[in-house]
């Protein structure tokens, strides 16, 4: 997992952390959009980041944008192993402006999670999932936690994992694996909502009855 300050940084991590791709290659990384200020997003979501971290190993790649090593004017503070980030207000209210503008993905004022797959610095090639982590109705960010360590077991079972360098660096998911992650998990975890603007798919997590 990789806090990531601004919308810009984001870009530039993206670039260079997959230096070792071909620029026509897709490679496939979630975003995961959790404001600090919320306190649903604090205790389901980012409380358990280290445990996360450790899951997710070399298999998935998450950025959370609106933290920064540097302490901001009372960002409140959240740890990655024995690193300590700070969230800014301003660099995710920034972030999500851009977000938008840029892939038409709005921010609804709910932790969100955003699958994504993209060539390499190209966002015009980008296609993408949005699943709402929010706690309304019959659905629950309490299960978000849950669907995370899901989405890495997928993810070490995918037949689209390509070794970089050598067998002792980090593992990346080489290609377009959206569609092979959300049938994986099928039904036991997601109901499908209505899509925003050019979002191949929207969904919510279903709460356990």
């Amino acid at each position: 997992m990789f806090p990531t300050s601004s919308y810009e940084r984001l870009y530039c991590d993206i670039i260079h952390r997959y230096d070792d791709f071909d620029n026509d290659e897709y490679v496939t990384f979630g975003i995961l959009i959790a404001d600090a200020r919320q306190g649903e997003a604090k205790d389901y979501i980012l409380n358990y980041l280290d445990v996360f971290n450790r899951c997710s190993g070399k298999y998935f790649d998450f950025f959370i944008p609106g933290y920064n090593k540097d302490r901001w004017n009372g960002g409140r503070e959240i740890s990655l192993g024995n690193k300590k980030y700070y969230f800014c207000e301003d660099l995710f209210d920034e972030f999500c402006e851009c977000l938008f503008s840029d892939f038409g993905i709005r921010y609804l004022f709910n932790p969100m999670l955003v699958l994504m797959s993209m060539k390499r610095g190209r966002k015009d090639t980008a296609k993408y999932i949005v699943i709402e982590l929010d706690d309304y109705g019959n659905y629950g960010v309490r299960r978000s936690g849950q669907l995370f360590l899901e989405i890495f077991e997928v993810a070490k079972q995918s037949i689209d994992l390509k070794d970089i360098r050598d067998s002792l660096t980090k593992t990346y998911i080489k290609g377009n694996a959206l569609d092979f992650i959300i049938n994986s998990i099928g039904r036991p975890w997601l109901c499908e909502t209505k899509r925003i603007s050019n979002e191949l798919a929207r969904y919510k997590i279903r709460r356990l009855r």
